[in-house]
């Protein structure tokens, strides 16, 4: 009945009301894009909608069995809805569409929960599908978070169907104590890559080693535990490979600081202000250095430089 659907009104307007607020107080860049640059993904609403419907089945293949699990995915933007994944893609969406309507048409409907997990899947995805705003990532595995649990509700309750008989009742109980088994192992596994933010960092960079933020947070992460010659390598690759990022030469210089090497620290931070002048640190650092030579003076108005630039 539409009467139910009414209940959901308070979401709808929860929704739309961030919205406004979005396009107008906190619209800090005057568009809604999440790209600073040209790109094609963020300027062809095609791409975006072959890219979304690519996503769904490595999405589905993720929730049967959750493997290769990591952040920070280099995922391709599909550019032609006539390749396999976009086809699947499309197909599954289209499924919970046709069922939909023929539930509000047919008030006998065996499956009278569909719309519901239909409109659930549908709305919690939205968002992040990059279809009417752009979105900064393709392929996020926590973006299934909220989505999934309506299509874990329907695997419930399709379960529950099948105790009505028998045969398909000792099946399920079967499958649920393998699938349980696996699953089980599938988180022993994970378990041993987020133990530590050296052994998380390290596994992300497995699958994708050109992502420049991971590593960065690995050589922290090394820094931080003392293996300092290894976050030296990690900082000096990612420089070598085009990440001109202030938090990295900023961090280089904070260690040939400890290690007594002025020149180079105040080589780094010097860099670090050049990339991002109202990023503070490194006046912090340059501070530290000239007090380190004895240049009270200098240490003094770089301090200072850092204290105007937080305020």
């Amino acid at each position: 009945k539409w009467r139910t659907y009414l209940l959901s009104i308070p979401f709808w307007l929860v929704a739309f009301g961030y919205l406004g607020l979005r396009a107008t107080i906190l619209n800090f860049d005057s568009d809604f894009t999440m790209y600073k640059f040209e790109n094609e993904y963020a300027n062809d609403v095609g791409l975006r909608i072959y890219t979304f419907l690519s996503t769904i089945p490595d999405y589905l293949t993720l929730l049967v069995w959750p493997h290769d699990l990591h952040i920070d995915r280099d995922y391709p933007v599909a550019t032609t809805l006539f390749a396999w994944k976009p086809l699947v893609g499309l197909g599954i969406i289209t499924l919970p569409v046709v069922a939909f309507v023929r539930a509000l048409r047919r008030k006998d409907s065996r499956v009278p929960w569909l719309p519901w997990i239909a409109l659930w899947t549908l709305a919690a995805y939205g968002p992040s599908s990059g279809i009417l705003i752009p979105v900064n990532s393709l392929f996020l595995e926590h973006w299934m978070y909220l989505p999934s649990i309506s299509l874990f509700i329907a695997l419930g309750l399709l379960i529950d169907r099948s105790r009505a008989k028998a045969v398909a009742s000792r099946m399920t109980v079967a499958f649920a104590f393998i699938a349980a088994i696996g699953f089980a192992y599938l988180t022993f596994q994970q378990n041993w890559v987020w133990q530590s933010p050296i052994s998380l960092f390290s596994h992300i960079l497995k699958y994708n080693p050109a992502a420049g933020r991971v590593r960065h947070n690995l050589a922290m992460a090394l820094d931080e535990s003392g293996r300092v010659d290894e976050a030296l390598e990690q900082y000096q690759f990612i420089i070598e490979h085009g990440g001109h990022y202030p938090q990295t030469y900023h961090n280089l210089g904070q260690i040939h600081l400890r290690a007594g090497r002025l020149d180079e620290a105040e080589k780094n931070e010097l860099r670090a202000i050049e990339l991002a002048p109202r990023f503070h640190p490194p006046y912090v650092g340059l501070s530290k250095i000239y007090e380190a030579r004895g240049d009270a003076k200098r240490a003094r108005e770089y301090y200072e430089k850092a204290v105007e630039l937080v305020k």
